[in-house]
């Protein structure tokens, strides 16, 4: 896939917006991408790659998604979240994880996750839908990686033009 436009850590013992709970280095930065991810597995922070400017070969044209490569660490759970306009399809590479939707209104609390959520390993696949919150856990002892591929929300149907 290339150098990604955008390399992320982010250390879950703090809490967000807290000094040094997230880091974001650009393309410019990509000497340095190898010794940061080093860094933040030993420190056990999560990691993300984005490929944000897609396009096609020779740049003609942008595609309209984006992708995230998650590499999160054992025993971490991601911050309830939600996107407004796009879906989120995630294929797990590596290890298992427990995908959450918080629906309704109930209270969030770390029990929902084992009771209401759902294991999802190596090969399959999540999709969520635009506007529900929902996070993502390890509860393994063993790092966990995922893509995730952002779509743009849309009403068109799709066509399948392979001729």
């Amino acid at each position: 896939m290339g150098i990604p436009d955008k390399l992320a850590v982010l250390d879950h013992s703090k809490k967000e917006g807290e000094a040094g709970q997230y880091g974001a280095f650009g393309p410019e930065h990509a000497d340095a991408f190898e010794t940061i991810i080093d860094d933040a597995r030993i420190k056990g922070w999560e990691i993300r790659w984005y490929w944000i400017n897609i396009t096609t070969k020779g740049n003609r044209e942008r595609v309209p998604f984006k992708i995230i490569r998650t590499e999160i660490p054992p025993n971490t759970i991601q911050k309830l979240h939600h996107h407004e306009t796009v879906h989120e399809v995630s294929v797990i590479e590596d290890g298992e994880l427990w995908f959450y939707d918080h629906e309704g209104d109930e209270e969030f609390k770390f029990d929902n996750i084992i009771q209401n959520g759902y294991a999802v390993r190596a090969g399959e696949m999540v999709i969520e839908e635009p506007g529900i919150p929902h996070t993502v856990a390890n509860f393994s002892g063993k790092r966990a990686t995922f893509i995730t591929y952002q779509v743009i929300r849309t009403d068109e149907e799709f066509v399948e033009d392979r001729k």
